[in-house]
């Protein structure tokens, strides 16, 4: 539906100090669609699903969480069309937070490129080479980030996360 992009969105978050404050800006926008939004600061984090019409607040109550290309709110679960039997959202987000799960205490930048490597459940996996869904679309990694708020870095690769190098640029 028309109103704001996803991308200005983006925007709004950096341009505020805090999390709290960045989201209390964003809910202000007319949104055209759904996404997720993880905002983060020193002292809180938060996963914001938006439908295009809701805002939709998730705060972890674990010490590692994991979000897909899925709603995870009841919710956004009432408005998300039915799943794909064929993906692979739920699979890769389960095989994420069991990765963070398992190695608390022990995750640092190493790890968390490892485990955006990860193929295990291939092809439904965190790294996936393309595999066909329903409909003929192809389902494929396409790039991933690593963002450390402490440091103000950001860590990008273009393509698959096994076979890339990860560029860290400073903030």
């Amino acid at each position: 539906r028309p109103g704001v992009p996803w991308i200005f969105q983006c925007r709004t978050i950096l341009a505020h100090k805090s999390a709290e404050e960045a989201y209390a800006a964003m809910k202000k926008a007319h949104l055209c669609s759904g996404h997720n939004f993880i905002i983060a600061d020193a002292k809180v984090g938060m996963s914001i699903e938006t439908t295009g019409e809701q805002y939709l607040r998730i705060d972890p109550s674990e010490p590692v969480f994991a979000h897909a290309n899925h709603y995870l709110t009841e919710a956004g679960k009432q408005v998300e069309p039915p799943a794909d039997p064929h993906g692979c959202s739920p699979h890769r987000c389960a095989r994420m937070q069991h990765l963070l799960s398992e190695n608390i205490g022990r995750i640092d930048h190493k790890f968390l490129t490892a485990s955006l490597s990860d193929r295990e459940g291939d092809p439904r996996c965190i790294c996936s080479e393309g595999y066909g869904v329903s409909g003929g679309a192809m389902v494929a990694t396409c790039a991933a980030t690593l963002t450390n708020i402490t440091t103000r870095e950001v860590s990008l690769v273009k393509g698959p996360t096994d076979r890339g190098e990860f560029v860290t640029i400073q903030l």
